[in-house]
């Protein structure tokens, strides 16, 4: 069991230890947490109740050093990945700082089976900005996805070979987290090679949103991955290509990034 404790003391200054008994903030530290400890307005704190495992403390102390990196404090601290941390922390996407924050996704229980979906263009997105583009997450509106998709995601062979999807999933790339469901415009003609959504502003029709996709024996294809029955549709009917996604081109098997 690992607790965690602070030396906060002034003009920005700040300690970040792990302990695995409540007395070690007063135990011998190197010269300049000592320093520290010793100046009349430093306060120490420290969390009331111990972590279960010291890997816990671990996350708990990174996290810590991350927010104090971000708030321009200094810091010193005997965690061994200090001087990355540090260094990293101006990130201006804030994922490089410590390898214990990601990313958020949303998530909820539930999945849904790749071998169910029928007339579905699925499209795998990256957290991370994309030139110009913010970077995507739960915590974004509606309106970002929205304007990628009509934009940015190219409908590719399924407007070739004539053969219009009415449903679009986005997912995270690596945990294939749903995060956006729409309904795609019945009435509107393949005219052009974006998607046009039925309503821009409901990402959600079917309550799927924050589920994992199972893709089971399928594989992410480039740029856009297709339900079975699209491919079917593709084997029996290969059209010409088209003209290229603006994104610039991956692996077999890897995803876009979008």
């Amino acid at each position: 069991m690992t607790y965690v404790y602070l030396y906060e003391g002034a003009q920005g200054r700040i300690y970040i230890g792990l302990g695995t008994e409540m007395t070690r903030p007063w135990e011998p530290h190197n010269a300049d947490a000592e320093a520290l400890l010793h100046e009349p307005t430093t306060q120490v704190l420290q969390t009331p109740e111990p972590f279960s495992s010291r890997r816990d403390a671990r996350v708990a102390e990174a996290i810590a050093i991350h927010v104090a990196a971000l708030a321009r404090l200094q810091i010193s601290s005997d965690h061994e990945d200090f001087d990355a941390i540090r260094a990293q922390a101006t990130n201006r996407a804030g994922a490089l700082s410590t390898r214990h924050l990601v990313p958020a996704v949303l998530r909820k229980p539930g999945a849904v089976d790749y071998a169910v979906l029928r007339k579905t263009a699925i499209v795998v997105l990256k957290p991370g900005d994309v030139d110009d583009r913010p970077s995507l997450h739960a915590g974004r509106t509606v309106t970002t996805f929205a304007q990628r998709a009509e934009k940015y995601w190219p409908l590719g062979r399924a407007r070739s070979a004539g053969y219009a999807p009415r449903r679009l999933l986005a997912i995270m790339k690596t945990s294939h987290i749903i995060a956006g469901d729409w309904d795609l415009g019945v009435s509107s003609p393949l005219v052009t090679d974006r998607f046009v959504l039925a309503d821009p502003s409901e990402d959600d029709v079917r309550d799927v949103k924050g589920m994992r996709l199972e893709l089971g024996s399928a594989r992410l294809g480039n740029r856009v991955t297709w339900s079975s029955d699209i491919r079917d549709e593709f084997l029996t009917h290969p059209g010409p290509e088209v003209r290229s996604d603006p994104c610039p081109p991956v692996e077999p098997g890897a995803a876009a990034s979008v």
